[in-house]
């Protein structure tokens, strides 16, 4: 049974960015139930969101906090959303687990430590640090929401990792810091690459 301390300590971090402030305690205790397992039934987190579940849900997966379990071809955050919130199943982005773990204990959304506390748990050469500072300086380039395949090999050469540009975007796909923006396949200049969306509950400008 989670202790009414830690879910005082997540509503105060989700406090800080949610406007919706009355929204913030059911959506915190929806969002402890992925502590117990990776994906959570939609009648799990209804019975704790209450008759405001779509509401919940809806904000939960603009701020990338939640997301459906939907099959899908391209896994993209904006397939997902076209495919409807009222998901059978739901999953969190295991970025958005580690900085929950960090907010449960502390109170605040402390994206720097649940970072390199996930890479730590990474089979990748880059030292934590290293890429805490990759994602910042990523995250420095994104314009509305959005950052390119030469965003990210930029980033990678500012940080002194030349070269790891496609390790990165695997890694941070895998691990819901960024998800591919399909609907600007094709509409791309050349020089850019393709464009990614980032987690905007991950960018700390918008954390209060």
């Amino acid at each position: 049974m989670v202790k009414e301390g830690v879910i005082t300590n997540l509503t105060k971090a989700l406090s800080g960015f949610i406007k919706e402030n009355e929204f913030a305690e059911p959506l915190a205790r929806g969002m402890l139930l992925f502590l117990e397992d990776e994906t959570v039934a939609l009648d799990r987190l209804r019975a704790i969101f209450g008759s405001d579940y779509e509401d919940i849900l809806l904000l939960a997966f603009d701020w990338k906090l939640i997301v459906p379990l939907i099959p899908s071809k391209t896994c993209a955050w904006e397939d997902l959303a076209v495919s409807g919130i009222n998901a059978p199943l739901y999953t969190m982005p295991k970025a958005v687990l580690y900085v929950l773990k960090e907010a449960m204990n502390k109170g605040i959304w402390d994206i720097d430590m649940g970072l390199k506390i996930m890479f730590e748990t990474l089979d990748i050469l880059v030292t934590p640090d290293k890429m805490v500072e990759l994602v910042e300086e990523l995250f420095n380039r994104e314009k509305f929401m959005c950052v390119s395949a030469r965003d990210i090999d930029i980033a990678c050469r500012t940080v002194g990792l030349p070269g790891f540009a496609d390790q990165v975007i695997a890694i941070f796909k895998g691990v819901g810091i960024i998800s591919p923006k399909l609907s600007y396949l094709g509409k791309l200049k050349p020089a850019l690459g393709p464009l990614y969306d980032v987690n905007p509950s991950l960018v700390k400008r918008l954390i209060g």
